[in-house]
């Protein structure tokens, strides 16, 4: 049995990214990457199980997507190509959440 991200989460949940990044948008990039990668912990932790790796990157990327169309929307004079963004999202910290479950996880005893 394969576990997989529903849909309608997936689409809120980056509904609620783009909402967020637009009451944000005039903060600094450092302050709004700090938090970014604790929502992106936040979900790799929640959806992270085993079988849903596809799901956590489709989440990234659609994410990254809308980071690079939000941050080339900030400023008119410092467009982003998608290397050179990818370069700063590296630089920034800012990676694809992982799966977060164990594989062999010990069964807890009844007795305590």
């Amino acid at each position: 049995m394969r576990r997989k991200t529903n849909a309608k989460k997936l689409r809120q949940a980056l509904e609620r990214i783009k909402e967020w990044l637009g009451k944000v948008s005039s903060r600094k990039i450092r302050e709004i990457t700090e938090t970014l990668k604790a929502k992106l912990q936040g979900h790799g932790n929640y959806y992270g199980v085993i079988g849903n790796s596809r799901g956590l990157g489709n989440f990234w990327h659609r994410v990254e997507t809308v980071l690079f169309q939000w941050a080339n929307r900030r400023s008119q004079r410092k467009s982003y190509t998608w290397p050179g963004f990818r370069k700063m999202l590296e630089r920034l910290g800012l990676r694809c959440p992982k799966v977060a479950e164990s594989p062999y996880q010990q069964p807890t005893p009844n007795w305590f």
